[in-house]
């Protein structure tokens, strides 16, 4: 006779009602507190988020989904070849990598994370991949920073040679030990549908604007908490990189070579609203932990880079 033994179920900690409080007091104090300032940030990250951000990713977004689906064949032939040989990865791996610094972030992570639930990349290559394939978009870059906030599309042109410039470097020296051996795909991709790209198209639009909006409120709150400007700057490059963007623009503080440096820093890094927004799309089972590694070191890596080409303009 054989005894019903019940599995073990782990106890659930209850939180402790002290702790729950302040918590919420962190969190609900602020919009009593700074009401003027959450509100100029959230109308900043709305209007960024309306004027900008959405048309920029909305529309890459299914262009994303039917390069998945039509294989895009941009991974054919020498390029492809290439691009394998020198980051250690499929060439499939490639469209992710396009995508990511083209188009801009999170579709780099988007389509990387396709790429692992599709089963043509492996968890530890999508992990790799992520780290450097997720960067500002071209337009925004050159639009948005160099012709907007700037003054001039050279120094557009020159922060994004040094991003990407930069994020092949990151690749490189964080790509795997062992040689990847391209073999012939056998996964069949999935047909084209128009109407469910669009619907998720919209439901990303969304979800990331959601992150932009809640860290420009965040922003906003810290330019008027913390007094030092050096400070508040260190913050918000932290915390959002379109607000971190607009700040050391308008920095008077800085000299011009200075401040084009930690623009560069602050694009290559990107802030924690992109990397939840990358985190909200990602597959679950992808570890971001080699990203934000890989974040760190090319933040100085692209603002050194940038300072040395800042020669030839300024």
């Amino acid at each position: 006779m054989t005894d019903n033994i019940k599995p073990k179920t782990a106890k659930r900690k209850k939180a402790h009602p002290a702790a729950a409080l302040i918590v919420l007091a962190l969190l609900v104090s602020p919009a009593f507190l700074f009401p003027k300032e959450l509100s100029s940030g959230v109308l900043f990250g709305l209007c960024l988020s309306f004027e900008c951000v959405i048309p920029s990713v909305f529309p890459f977004f299914v262009i994303a989904d039917a390069i998945a689906s039509f294989g895009g064949g941009i991974e054919d032939g020498m390029l492809g070849r290439l691009f394998s040989k020198i980051f250690r990865l499929p060439a499939r791996a490639l469209e992710a990598f396009v995508l990511g610094n083209v188009c801009g972030f999170p579709l780099g992570v988007k389509a990387a994370s396709d790429l692992y639930e599709r089963g043509e990349i492996t968890k530890k290559e999508a992990e790799h991949l992520i780290g450097f394939a997720n960067g500002p978009s071209l337009a925004f870059t050159l639009g948005a920073v160099g012709t907007g906030m700037l003054g001039s599309i050279k120094y557009g042109f020159l922060l994004y040679s040094s991003l990407v410039i930069s994020s092949v470097a990151v690749g490189f020296i964080f790509r795997s030990k062992s040689e990847i051996i391209n073999k012939p795909s056998l996964i069949s991709r999935q047909k084209f549908d128009l109407v469910s790209s669009i619907k998720n198209a919209g439901f990303n639009s969304v979800t990331v604007s959601s992150y932009i909006i809640f860290f420009s409120a965040v922003s906003a709150l810290l330019r008027s908490l913390i007094k030092s400007e050096p400070l508040a700057l260190l913050a918000i490059v932290f915390s959002e990189v379109s607000g971190a963007a607009a700040y050391i623009s308008s920095a008077a503080f800085l000299p011009p070579r200075i401040g084009l440096a930690l623009m560069a820093s602050a694009l290559a890094f990107s802030g924690f609203s992109v990397h939840l927004q990358s985190r909200s799309l990602a597959h679950s089972d992808i570890s971001f932990i080699k990203y934000y590694i890989m974040k760190v070191v090319q933040a100085p890596l692209c603002a050194a880079l940038t300072f040395l080409l800042s020669f030839a303009l300024i």
